[in-house]
């Protein structure tokens, strides 16, 4: 491209360094998540190593309740996979869907039992829903994935008190908040819970399985419905609320 005069040279620069430094952070981008993803790999990788040598060299009992803690770190690397194939899809706007008119109030009925058996003893697991029906315009699988992950999520966090999910509807959109008694997020970290690998506490997969993988999924399907997502917290141990709006039928 020929420029013609200073000005013409300064916008070139202009652009130019614009586009070197997009390009530096898309590759920056590209390393955090190999990072990431080498990270969330290594944990359940060692585990099974651990477990299958000790068993091969005879230092551990290769009996029934050994090989079940295997398949839970297999199971565990299996979803880690699922999830990080399913957050390419989303990223790359090459998820699948079939929209249709649903009835949301009986799908948040229907996610909120089967995540009832998954709480913790103690932990009421509840839907607070008024309306007898709502219908929206979406994929019915897709949006049992994203209720399934929020409650999934305030489900891992909430060792006492309980969990519930409400459905509204508000000038034009229904709007679904999944509320926890559980261990709420930092003030500093609201704006990243939907961000891919995001925990508040980098020591929470050990214990509870999540790799932060869920919500930034989520994220993408409630978009791809011409929805938002929102996350709120008074702070740590005092809860939290993460939900959707989407727009009603």
């Amino acid at each position: 491209m020929n420029a013609n005069g200073p000005a013409e040279v300064a916008a070139l620069g202009d652009a130019f360094n614009r586009m070197a430094d997009s390009l530096e952070e898309a590759e920056e981008l590209r390393r955090r998540l190999v990072a990431d993803v080498a990270h969330e790999l290594r944990n359940p990788i060692a585990a099974i190593r651990a477990q299958v040598e000790g068993m091969a060299e005879g230092v551990l009992p290769a009996d029934a309740a050994r090989l079940d803690s295997v398949v839970d770190d297999v199971m565990h690397l299996s979803l880690l996979v699922d999830d990080l194939q399913g957050l390419s899809l989303a990223e790359a706007g090459k998820l699948h869907y079939d929209f249709g008119e649903l009835d949301l109030a009986s799908l948040v009925r229907k996610e909120v039992a089967r995540a009832a058996e998954h709480a913790a003893p103690g932990v009421v697991v509840s839907a607070d829903v008024a309306e007898k029906a709502l219908a929206v315009l979406g994929d019915e699988l897709r949006l049992s994935e994203v209720l399934r992950n929020l409650l999934s999520n305030a489900v891992r966090h909430t060792s006492q008190g309980s969990v519930t999910a409400s459905l509204s509807s508000d000038e034009g959109f229904a709007v679904v908040r999944v509320t926890d008694t559980g261990e709420g997020i930092p003030a500093a970290d609201l704006p990243y819970v939907f961000e891919r690998f995001y925990r508040a506490d980098t020591s929470r997969s050990a214990h509870t399985g999540g790799a932060g993988l869920g919500l930034a999924i989520s994220r993408r399907i409630v978009e791809d419905h011409g929805g938002t997502v929102f996350a709120e917290s008074d702070g740590e141990g005092r809860g939290a609320t993460v939900g959707f709006r989407i727009p009603r039928a």
